[in-house]
């Protein structure tokens, strides 16, 4: 009788832990999302795209109340060659708590966050994620650090190269001045084959 009493004890005390867990799911409410920009606002938002041309980083580097660059490469990269007084910052790692706080920090600061990766396109998503997230003082190094370190005159300061926007629509990857295309595969003539006759079996003897 004893053990019945226990084992039904047993019972009403993991019903009630099931259901104040039940509660406690229940009440507890989802976590925000971090994102404050849907994606077609964001969408919206590519127009509004800014560019930091090599002339005026040059200027803006040694401004450090101001300004700050963030190299959006590898640590090792970030190590052989980068621009004066930037941060490395790696993209796998740009929405971390830690670098979201420092983010958080130029925000309140108002100092003009400058992204760059080897390419200009390495910044792009980068920019797009910290837009949605709700930093408004992001901007972007024109030509990435290839431009920067190499021929100036390779890079085009009046324009971007490549229309963001229009990319995140179509999915295709268009330059301005040239649209970046696969190379059209020229179709092989058809060859006709003839069909041999067969010979008739000749008679036996």
């Amino acid at each position: 009788m004893q053990e019945l009493l226990k084992t039904q004890r047993i019972s009403i005390a993991v019903l009630i832990v099931g259901l104040l867990l039940l509660v406690g799911l229940m009440v507890r409410q989802a976590p925000k999302s971090p994102f404050t920009m849907e994606a077609t606002e964001m969408l919206a938002h590519m127009p509004d795209f800014e560019h930091v041309t090599v002339a005026m980083a040059d200027k803006m580097k040694t401004d450090t109340n101001n300004y700050i660059f963030v190299d959006l490469r590898s640590p090792y990269d970030f190590e052989v060659k980068h621009i004066d007084n930037a941060i490395n910052i790696p993209t796998a790692f740009i929405l971390d708590d830690e670098h979201i706080s420092t983010f958080n920090r130029y925000l309140e600061n108002n100092i003009i966050v400058v992204l760059y990766g080897q390419s200009e396109r390495e910044s792009i998503s980068p920019w797009i994620l910290l837009t949605e997230v709700g930093y408004s003082n992001v901007k972007v190094l024109l030509g990435g650090f290839d431009c920067y370190d190499g021929d100036i005159t390779k890079c085009n300061p009046e324009s971007a190269q490549y229309d963001y926007a229009k990319i995140s629509i179509s999915g295709a990857l268009k330059s301005d001045s040239n649209a970046v295309t696969a190379p059209v595969k020229k179709k092989k003539k058809a060859i006709p084959v003839k069909k041999k006759k067969k010979r008739e079996a000749e008679g036996g003897c």
